[in-house]
C-alpha cells in the first residue's frame, strides 16, 4: 500500500505481510486514514460522496429472515465477530497508523460506527478486478483483487440487475 508517509506505508506493509491485516481490511483502514486527513487528502472528494452512515450490517430483521438456512449461522457469527475484530485487532493497529500520520491521540480514537461506515462503503462498492503481477519465477500471473474504482462504483448499483460493464484490455 502506498502512502505519502513512509512510516505509515511500512506499518501497512508489515501488517499485510504478517497476516495481521488482509488486503480488504487495509483498504478500509486506508479510507479511514484519508478521511481523517480531511482536505489534505487526495481522496477527500471521493470520500465526501460516500454515505455518512454505515449500511446496516445484518440487522436483527435480516437475521430472522435467514433462520433455518445455512447462511444464518455464518451471518450470526459475522455480526458477533466484526465488532470483536475491530476492538481486539483493527483498533490498536489503526491507532498506530493514525499516530504515525500525526492524526492520533486518545481523544481521536476511531469508533466502531466510523469503522463500520467505511467497512460497509468498501464492501458495497468493491469490484473484483483481474490484475497482473510478476511471479517468483519472473513470469506474469493473473489474479483478482477487490478494488475501489471511484466513479465506476457509483455506476455499479441497480435494484434490477447489472447496469454497468467493464473490461480490462491488455
Amino acid at each position: 500500500l502506498r502512502d505519502e508517509n513512509p512510516d505509515v506505508a511500512a506499518l501497512f506493509e508489515s501488517a499485510l505481510s504478517s497476516g495481521d491485516l488482509d488486503p480488504r481490511e487495509a483498504v478500509v483502514l486506508y479510507l479511514i486514514l484519508e478521511h481523517r486527513r480531511g482536505e489534505k487528502s487526495k481522496w477527500q472528494r471521493y470520500l465526501d460522496v460516500l454515505p455518512a452512515q454505515p449500511a446496516p450490517l445484518l440487522s436483527a430483521s435480516d437475521l430472522s429472515d435467514l433462520r433455518g438456512t445455512t447462511l444464518h449461522r455464518a451471518a450470526t457469527s459475522f455480526r458477533r465477530r466484526l465488532p470483536e475484530r475491530f476492538r481486539e485487532d483493527i483498533c490498536p493497529l489503526l491507532d498506530k497508523i493514525l499516530d504515525l500520520a500525526g492524526l492520533g491521540g486518545a481523544r481521536d480514537r476511531v469508533s466502531y460506527p466510523e469503522f463500520a461506515r467505511f467497512y460497509s462503503a468498501f464492501w458495497s462498492r468493491a469490484i473484483a478486478l483481474p490484475l497482473r503481477a510478476p511471479s517468483e519465477t519472473g513470469e506474469e500471473t493473473l489474479f483478482q483483487a477487490d478494488c475501489l474504482v471511484p466513479g465506476l462504483d457509483f455506476a455499479n448499483h441497480s435494484g434490477r440487475g447489472a447496469n454497468a460493464r467493464w473490461q480490462v484490455d491488455g
